[in-house]
C-alpha cells in the first residue's frame, strides 16, 4: 500500500501544479520601510515641529498586479501608512520634531500602484499626492525595478516618492518658512471655483449620504473638495463626522485600519480649531476622535466644551455618556469600586435622559439611546 501511494505522488504533485496555473493564487502585500539612501534628498532643516497625516481613506484591497494565475491586492490605505511611518522616521533622523497637532501639516496619499514584469526584472510605480496645510498639492512617482522580489520592487517604489516629495521646493519652503498669519475660515461658497450653489448642492448630496449612512460614499464625495479647501468649515467637518462613523465600523470588524484613519478627523478638528477659534462641532470631532482611540478621559472633558458652547445637540449628551461609561467600566477592571466609578454611572444617565429629551422625533436615535439608558439604570 506504502509503496501503491509512493508511484502515485508524481501525479498528485503534477495535478497540483495544473491546479495552480488554472485557478492561480491571491497575494496581500503592504509595502515595508526602505530607508532613503544617503543623497537621495538635499539636506533639510526644519525648526518647529510638523503633523503628518495619513489621507487616503480607502481601506478596500485593490488589485496591484496580475501575472498568469496570481494576483497581487494591495490597501493603500496601509501603503500610505507605510510613506506616514517612513517620512516619520526620516524626519527624526534629522531632528525634526513630529507631533499630532502641530499647524504645520503634510497629508500624504497613495492614489494608485501597480506591477509590472520586464525581462528579469519586476517594477512597482506608483504615485504620491503630497498636501501642504496652506494648500499647495502635488503628485509624486514613485518607480522601482528588482531583480529579486516584487516585494523589494513595492518597498523601494515607497522610498522614491518620499524622496520625490521632499525635494519637491514649494514643500521644502513650507516645511521651512514660518508660518503665516491665520487664514479666517472660509464659508461656504468662498472656494476655488466661487460657486454657491454648487458648494451648496455638494454639502447637501453628502449630508443625504451621511443621514442614509452611506459614509464611504460620503467620505468619496468630500475628500476632493475639502482637500482643495482646508479652511472650509461645513464640508470639513461633515467628512470628518463621516470618517469617524466608518471608524466606528472599521473598529467593530476588528479591522485595525481604523487607527489610521482616525488620525485625519483628529488633526481636522484641531487644525480648524486653531484657525477659527472655539466652535462646538469642532471640540464634538476631536472628542469623538479620542473616544474611538479609547483616550476616554480627554474625549470626556473635551465632549463638555461642545456642550458648554451648544447645549442643545443630542449627540454631545450621547457621547458625554459613552466616556462616563468606559471610564467606569475601567476603573471597575481597576478593581476600583469607589464613588468615583459610581459618580460616572450618575453623570452618564443624566447625559442619556438630556439626549432623549432633545431628540423626540428619531425613533432608531431613542433605541439606541433608551437601550444605554437601561444598561447604566441596571448598574445603579
Amino acid at each position: 500500500m506504502i509503496k501503491s501511494m509512493i508511484l502515485r505522488l508524481p501525479r498528485l504533485i503534477i495535478i497540483i501544479i495544473f491546479l495552480t496555473a488554472i485557478f492561480g493564487c491571491t497575494h496581500y502585500y503592504t509595502p515595508k520601510q526602505y530607508p532613503l539612501k544617503p543623497g537621495m534628498v538635499e539636506k533639510l532643516s526644519i525648526n518647529q515641529p510638523v503633523t503628518i497625516v495619513n489621507d487616503q481613506p480607502d481601506t478596500e484591497n485593490k488589485i496591484i498586479g496580475a501575472q498568469g494565475g496570481n494576483k497581487w491586492l494591495g490597501n493603500l490605505n496601509q501603503w500610505t501608512n507605510t510613506a506616514v511611518r517612513l517620512l516619520k522616521d526620516e524626519f527624526e533622523k534629522r531632528d525634526i520634531t513630529v507631533t499630532e497637532n502641530s499647524p504645520k501639516v503634510l497629508y500624504l496619499k497613495i492614489n494608485d500602484a501597480n506591477f509590472y514584469w520586464g525581462f528579469f526584472q519586476i517594477r512597482c510605480i506608483l504615485y504620491l499626492t503630497a498636501r501642504t496645510g496652506d494648500g499647495y498639492k502635488n503628485e509624486f512617482e514613485g518607480n522601482n525595478a528588482s531583480g529579486a522580489t516584487i516585494y523589494r520592487a513595492a518597498d523601494g517604489a515607497v522610498t522614491r516618492a518620499v524622496a520625490a516629495m521632499l525635494n519637491d521646493h514649494k514643500i521644502r519652503t513650507y516645511l521651512k518658512n514660518p508660518l503665516s498669519i491665520k487664514q479666517e475660515p472660509m464659508l461656504i461658497g468662498e472656494s476655488s471655483c466661487q460657486n454657491l450653489d454648487h458648494q451648496e448642492g455638494l454639502y447637501n448630496q453628502a449630508m443625504e449620504l451621511f443621514n442614509e449612512k452611506r459614509y464611504d460614499e460620503a467620505i468619496h464625495l468630500l475628500t476632493v473638495p475639502c482637500n482643495d479647501n482646508p479652511t472650509n468649515l461645513k464640508l470639513n467637518i461633515l467628512l470628518s463626522k463621516a470618517q469617524l462613523e466608518k471608524c466606528i465600523i472599521l473598529k467593530k470588524k476588528g479591522d485595525n485600519s481604523y487607527k489610521t484613519l482616525v488620525k485625519q478627523p483628529y488633526v481636522t478638528g484641531v487644525r480648524l480649531h486653531k484657525q477659527v477659534g472655539a466652535h462646538h462641532e469642532l471640540y464634538y470631532i476631536v472628542a469623538k476622535s479620542l473616544f474611538v482611540q479609547d483616550k476616554f478621559q480627554r474625549a470626556n472633558k473635551t465632549i463638555k466644551k461642545a456642550i458648554l458652547y451648544n447645549p442643545e445637540i443630542a449627540d454631545y449628551y450621547v457621547l458625554l455618556g459613552d466616556s462616563c461609561c468606559s471610564i467606569e467600566k475601567r476603573e471597575m477592571s481597576k478593581k476600583n469600586e469607589g464613588e468615583y466609578a459610581q459618580f460616572r454611572l450618575f453623570e452618564a444617565r443624566d447625559a442619556y435622559k438630556k439626549a432623549l429629551e432633545l431628540n423626540q422625533s428619531d425613533k432608531e436615535f431613542r433605541l439606541v439611546v433608551d437601550k444605554k439608558l437601561n444598561e447604566v439604570l441596571k448598574k445603579l
